[in-house]
């Protein structure tokens, strides 16, 4: 069957990377808030992020042969039992919310206040996160090979119980993991027209979600909608274009990472040091878990200096600036690459590679907004992967 070479140029993590940056600039070029000016970028910003853009391309190349292997070669075994662990999750999700005495999604839906830092037994939630968004997307890849309606119906009855913990980063890495393994399944069949429609409906939900959580903070409840175009200094290139307003969620959360990396360049010089080269180590490439329980080894870290208090995402390499301005960026860049690398070699015999796949080309995508490299939520259902896969190691 003839290879779309799009889609398999699409699927490399690498290349994914390249294009996230690319429509970041892109998209700083509209100009639809008076906060994140394309004119108010360093220029210097500018050439590093059109080099990672560069390298991260060149880098994809020496993987690609790998990644359209494991596309064209799926090796995935069944369990036909797995399906009974969603008991358990129910299990867990019951226990927070009975020792919260409250659940997320119907706080919110009630205009109740509610910050989701504050919601979660510390190792607990943390568990139920990562094993949660493993379990979702093994159950989905299980719809995909077997065809079978049972599973597809375990995977949308998972996803809803995982809305109710109104945690947009969990419910995002599922779907667009979601998405990357539907792709990988229907490789020859999907059209582009398909996929633009999956974007956009990406594109509304995250909207969705961003006025539902703003809902919370202002006594505006009937006007939600306009008060992200407050907050983000919508000026008249917005208006003019006749954009709906819940895009506009989307574009600031999109370009404010950027802005952001870009306002702290600007406002601190850092002067690199082995202290600072230990803090690096410590925030930007552990684990969080483990991070904040070392704190006494180094110094405190700088903070990011914001353009908008609401809008606080500083890109994967704000960490790194902050310790040891470019190198430290460079540092950052080199960590996600080496690491990708590594991963994708390690899962080369792994029966659930393709979750693992889609897993690490999201938590890559959301390099954009953060370090999500250091996030142990998004992280473990990697580890997850080469654990629990290698259990039934394909020869």
């Amino acid at each position: 069957m003839k290879r779309n070479k799009f889609y398999y140029f699409v699927l490399n993590p690498f290349n994914i990377l390249s294009i996230g940056f690319l429509l970041v600039i892109l998209i700083y070029t509209f100009n639809w808030s008076d906060l994140y000016l394309w004119e108010t970028l360093r220029s210097e910003l500018i050439y590093f992020v059109f080099l990672i853009i560069i390298f991260s391309f060149l880098i994809g190349l020496l993987v690609q042969n790998k990644i359209n292997k494991y596309v064209d070669h799926k090796i995935l075994f069944i369990n036909y039992k797995y399906h009974k662990i969603s008991y358990f999750f129910i299990l867990l999700y019951s226990i927070e919310f009975i020792y919260f005495k409250k659940i997320p999604i119907i706080n919110a839906l009630l205009g109740k206040n509610y910050v989701y830092g504050d919601f979660g037994l510390p190792i607990l939630h943390m568990f139920i996160v990562s094993t949660h968004i493993f379990y979702i997307l093994v159950i989905f890849e299980y719809y995909l090979k077997s065809k079978k309606n049972k599973f597809l119906l375990i995977f949308i009855l998972n996803l809803l119980l995982s809305i109710t913990l109104l945690n947009r980063g969990m419910l995002l890495t599922i779907i667009l993991s979601s998405t990357f393994l539907f792709i990988y399944y229907n490789i020859h069949k999907i059209s582009i027209k398909k996929l633009m429609i999956s974007f956009l409906i990406l594109i509304i939900l995250f909207g969705f979600l961003g006025n539902l959580r703003l809902g919370q903070y202002s006594n505006e409840t009937s006007t939600n909608k306009s008060i992200i175009l407050q907050l983000g200094n919508a000026n008249d290139n917005f208006y003019r274009s006749q954009t709906p307003d819940f895009v506009f969620w989307t574009y600031i959360y999109i370009v404010s990472p950027l802005g952001n990396l870009n306002n702290t360049i600007k406002s601190k010089k850092i002067k690199p040091d082995l202290l600072n080269l230990v803090n690096l180590i410590k925030h930007d490439i552990l684990l969080e878990t483990i991070h904040k329980r070392i704190d006494f080894i180094g110094g405190k870290r700088n903070e990011a200096v914001l353009v908008n208090q609401n809008f606080n995402a500083s890109t994967m390499f704000i960490g790194g600036y902050l310790e040891m301005g470019y190198i430290g960026m460079i540092l950052i860049f080199l960590y996600y690459m080496l690491f990708s690398l590594i991963y994708i070699i390690l899962i080369q015999k792994n029966i659930y590679r393709l979750v693992g796949l889609s897993i690490l080309s999201t938590n890559i995508f959301f390099g954009i907004f953060n370090n999500i490299f250091v996030k142990s939520a998004f992280m473990l259902p990697l580890l997850l992967v080469l654990v629990l896969g290698k259990r039934y190691v394909c020869k």
